[in-house]
């Protein structure tokens, strides 16, 4: 009995796999990620997944050999015969698959199935094909495929290569389903037997706007809308988009006054509205701006009133006492080995005996040190003078 791929192999497959399809820009949906934990929480959430048979696949076909025969795939979205019959809902599905190199897959057909085969990156795809006859593979048949808006006829075993960003698709064979257009057994256009309203259009590239660009595509999609409109009636496809009126050029202006921008706009509004309320309350109402002072003596004459009257008086003139002492101590040449007001004070006044004048340094620092705030400027006038008496009487 050939040995079963061990759950260590399938985890390390799992993640080359997430790796190398993420490369091609390819991303695997939230649920390729869920933990087994996750899916038993959210049961109610992956039902749907569940009951379409979608997620991770790794086999090796029971063969024990996955580097020589297996695959890998994960099923994205799987719709299922109930739709087909009914002709709407999901008539599709996506599957990622990676055949790694060297690696063979074993012949199978499929009762009903119209795919797409796409190359998205890596080495080149090759397939193996033959016809069939009553529902079983048939080697002396080949095979009609139709790749890349081109209808090639395959040999029996003749080996279909696809380098990557090249794609082949399988027609239609059922027998459930009425040829319209056909080649041997293989459809490219069919309806439902018991349903002749739903029709099945194997290559939807034959009617899109890329493939209408060849003229025989425009007719045949011409041919074929005519066939399905049934006179003037409308023709419907599965998750076809509502068509919108046109429209002229928007205005940006007007869109934002529509839904739902028009939130965007009032809340806008509403945040300007705040922000210069705050500002106003935060600051208030804007301050008049003073008046230019005139300038001279006026201007001098009110700051020093200022300084004044901010019990600042008894200071300034003490410092003012102590400028006038030095600047005359320099100027009249006092001996450098007097230091401080008093010292040169008193060489000031030894200097002047013999005169009869009353502003002596000893009255004037006994004023200054008693004076009050009405005697500040008269005080400043006694020292002012007496600076006058010693300069003009030398």
């Amino acid at each position: 009995m050939p040995n079963s791929i061990k759950r260590s192999d399938v985890n390390r497959i799992m993640r080359e796999a997430d790796k190398f399809i993420r490369s091609f820009g390819y991303v695997l949906p939230p649920f390729a990620y869920w933990s087994p934990s996750e899916f038993k929480t959210r049961k109610a959430d992956a039902r749907w997944i569940v009951e379409h048979n979608c997620g991770w696949d790794i086999t090796d076909y029971g063969l024990g050999k996955f580097a020589e025969e297996g695959l890998f795939l994960f099923t994205v979205r799987n719709g299922n015969n109930a739709d087909l019959s009914r002709g709407r809902g999901m008539l599709y599905a996506e599957k990622a698959m990676i055949s790694r190199k060297d690696q063979y897959s074993p012949m199978h057909r499929h009762n009903l199935k119209a795919e797409d085969i796409i190359n998205r990156g890596g080495g080149t795809l090759v397939l193996e094909l033959y016809g069939d006859t009553g529902g079983k593979c048939d080697r002396s048949k080949g095979v009609s495929v139709m790749t890349d808006g081109v209808m090639r006829q395959i040999a029996p075993g003749q080996m279909l290569k696809l380098a990557p960003g090249e794609s082949a698709r399988s027609l239609l064979r059922s027998g459930k389903l009425c040829p319209l257009v056909s080649s041997g057994g293989d459809m490219l256009i069919a309806r439902v037997c018991r349903q002749p309203s739903i029709f099945v259009l194997s290559d939807p590239d034959v009617i899109a706007n890329h493939g209408l660009w060849r003229g025989d595509n425009a007719v045949l999609a011409m041919s074929f809308v005519s066939l399905m409109r049934n006179g003037d009636g409308p023709v419907v496809t599965p998750g076809a988009p509502i068509r919108q009126p046109v429209k002229g050029k928007p205005n940006v202006f007007g869109l934002a006054f529509e839904p739902p921008f028009v939130l965007i706009t009032i809340a806008a509004f509403v945040a300007i509205a705040i922000a210069v309320w705050l500002a106003a309350m935060r600051f208030g109402p804007p301050a008049a701006e003073a008046p230019d002072r005139p300038p001279g003596i006026h201007t001098l004459i009110e700051v020093a009133a200022r300084l004044l009257g901010a019990r600042a008086g008894d200071r300034l003139l003490r410092r003012y006492a102590e400028l006038v002492v030095l600047d005359l101590g320099r100027r009249l040449h006092a001996p450098r080995t007097l230091s401080g007001m008093a010292e040169i004070g008193a060489w000031l006044d030894a200097s002047r005996q013999g005169e009869s004048s009353e502003l002596k340094y000893a009255v004037l620092a006994q004023r200054i040190d008693s004076a009050g705030p009405a005697e500040t400027v008269t005080r400043a006038a006694e020292l002012h003078r007496w600076r006058e008496e010693l300069l003009n009487g030398r």
